[in-house]
């Protein structure tokens, strides 16, 4: 997770290098192998370096080929590396003496700005041309690597984190009372937004061209929500996701150091560790495993939110170093002064707390690479949406034999399901008028007022009600289960998500991989049939199939999900009082965006645990708010 720097005058102006070493400064804990800068004229880059792959050891950044005229500071990690040595000829006595910087350079050098197109893997990088007197920007396809910047006729500058821009004497101090706004409603759709006015974030599969004419964004490339795969049989669709899944995590063990995992004893995480424990059999690496138990939680929590069963599953079917966090003992306020140190920003995450404990045990077992589950759910789809699809083609035999499987299996496992209602509910109604929402417009209400604590009076000074309209009109009814999967993947949640645990990691000196935002892995799941995301009554079919004699059968089977919110709801109030209680005595610093009266009266319930999911998740993110707030003052 190294980190990556930058500042550009188009009017020529010659670069202050005292600028590019505060950020380089302040950046210094995402790679401390190796700090430099460069610069020339009116551009000038820098680079820390963290070293993850064996390739890095030799990166030497910011890189500069003055044959060709062009210049490249990078985070980055190419995985289709030797298709592209291969495509670019490129020569040296083996592949692993090319650095993936090379290869982004000879990559620009051969398609210009298309080379992202070609580009797998996770990357930002900035590359200054010479010739053409630009500077070219890039972002990964999910926006897994960040990439923030500031531009104005002056100035454009660049970095990993907001913080070195910051520190630019060029860049305004100014809050964003929009994003303040948006964060107050749960609003994460704006991909570029910070709460820094003029500090923006460049889009995933996005690139940025800066010159003296301007700046210039462009989307290069998007997921096909058309195309559908066609094959043979259920079975062969379970053999190509596992090949798939197989080479989405054999390519994210390539490392120079230790590799650890984060283990839950869901699907997903348990997925990441079997399929890593069997590709690393026969070798010295062992996978150290990191997971969160609540063993001190009452019976009626511990029920939902300790996995403790499976992970002893998943853990007992191959050579794992287990450790194991203790949940039940944190407050979701824990360590917040130091994680404001790295987020910049309040975040919207309530068990960020249990991840950055995760990654501090990680960081103990001095874990460079750490793999994670997210977002399964989202890539591989639990399918339901084959309901209403086949609803609409008329395929109502094959709905109630699928409704009736499933609700037997969940049966099965204790868990109360009815056949009908499933079909009602997701079958039948997705077909009909959403009366609900045409009322609320027709009263011209706006659903999230009542689920958020944003004062009213800030939300109209600031159009709040029609840019969410507007954000509203991609929901389009009746989308076929290949539209509604596209949508979900998406959403501005997973960008951001990504970019909270960037923050985390990078604080411990570690580079988070996720082989569920494996590009060709994702393709593969988006084009599946959905009668083959949900089938023989199964969600998530091709995971379960594709990973038997891989997974427990425990793992496989298995059709419950943890519930760890119930650890937040309970230490948020009982641990986070007096925290709570100063915010209530002084609240001034966020009176002007939230409705005061309404959040006394949401405590009051949550005290009396009368609170509802939506009363504990506002009053959370207004006391992150609150203290954000006064540490910036």
């Amino acid at each position: 997770m190294s980190g990556i720097m930058g500042v550009y005058y188009a009017n020529h102006q010659p670069i202050d290098s005292s600028n590019l070493a505060r950020m380089l400064d302040t950046l210094s804990h995402r790679g401390r192998e190796q700090a430099s800068m460069w610069h020339e004229g009116s551009i000038g880059l820098a680079h820390c370096l963290l070293c993850t792959t064996p390739e890095s050891q030799l990166e030497k950044l910011p890189y500069c080929d003055r044959t060709q005229g062009l210049s490249i500071t990078a985070d980055a990690r190419i995985d289709n590396r030797q298709e592209l040595i291969d495509w670019l000829k490129l020569e040296a006595p083996s592949p692993d003496c090319i650095t993936d910087s090379q290869i982004i350079l000879a990559a620009y050098q051969k398609w210009g700005q298309k080379c992202p197109q070609k580009l797998l893997g996770v990357f930002a990088f900035a590359i200054w041309d010479k010739r053409q007197q630009q500077l070219f920007c890039a972002r990964d396809f999910f926006g897994i690597k960040p990439f923030y910047y500031h531009h104005s006729e002056r100035v454009f500058c660049f970095a990993s984190e907001i913080k070195a821009l910051l520190r630019v004497t060029e860049v305004p101090q100014q809050l964003n009372e929009l994003r303040i706004a948006e964060y107050l409603i749960s609003n994460l759709d704006d991909r570029e937004i910070t709460f820094y006015q003029d500090i923006l974030r460049l889009p995933p599969a996005h690139s940025l061209t800066i010159s003296a004419r301007g700046k210039v964004i462009r989307r290069y490339g998007r997921l096909d929500s058309e195309y559908e795969l066609k094959l043979g049989s259920p079975g062969e669709y379970a053999e190509a996701y596992q090949a798939l899944f197989k080479q989405a995590v054999n390519r994210r063990l390539r490392s120079s150091g230790t590799v650890g995992s984060l283990l839950s004893g869901g699907l997903d995480s348990s997925s990441i560790c079997c399929m890593a424990r069997d590709l690393l059999e026969g070798s010295d690496r062992k996978l150290h495993t990191f997971s969160g138990i609540f063993p001190g939680l009452p019976e009626a929590d511990r029920q939902y939110a300790d996995e403790r069963f499976y992970l002893e599953r998943v853990l007992e079917s191959g050579s794992f170093i287990s450790h194991q966090v203790r949940g039940d003992t944190l407050s979701p306020l824990y360590q917040q002064e130091q994680i404001f140190a790295h987020t910049d920003e309040p975040y919207m995450g309530p068990n960020y707390y249990l991840n950055w404990a995760l990654y501090e045990q990680a960081h103990q077992q001095e874990v460079r690479v750490l793999l994670d589950g997210i977002d399964g759910d989202t890539t591989v789809s639990h399918g339901f949406e084959f309901f209403a699809d086949f609803a609409r083609r008329g395929r109502w035999l094959k709905v109630i034999r699928e409704a009736r499987q499933y609700t037997r299996r969940m049966r099965s496992h204790g868990v109360s399901s009815s056949a009908a209602g499933m079909i009602w509910k997701l079958a039948v109604l997705p077909q009909l008028p959403d009366f609900s929402r045409i009322w609320q417009q027709l009263r011209g209400n706006d659903p999230w007022y009542d689920a958020s604590l944003i004062k009213p009076d800030f939300a109209r000074r600031l159009n709040l009600p029609q840019r969410v309209r507007q954000l509203e009109k991609s929901d389009v009814p009746n989308r076929t289960a290949r539209q509604n999967h596209w949508q979900a993947l998406n959403i501005g949640i997973h960008p951001y998500v990504l970019e909270l645990a960037d923050k985390g990691t990078s604080a411990m000196g570690i580079e988070p991989r996720y082989p569920f935002f494996d590009r060709q892995l994702v393709e593969f799941c988006l084009s599946v049939p959905v009668e083959y995301k949900f089938h023989n009554g199964w969600t998530r079919y091709l995971p379960r199939v594709g990973m038997k004699g891989i997974l427990p059968k425990a793992i496989q089977s298995r059709i419950s999900k943890a519930d760890v919110g119930r650890n937040f709801k309970r230490k948020l109030i009982q641990e986070e009082h007096r925290t709570l209680t100063r915010l209530l005595a002084d609240p001034q610093r966020i009176a002007p965006y939230v409705d005061i009266p309404k959040l006394k009266a949401s405590y009051q319930k949550c005290l009396s645990h009368q609170g509802s999911d939506d009363d504990i998740f506002c009053l959370y993110t207004t006391v992150n708010l609150f203290l954000w707030l006064k540490r910036l003052d």
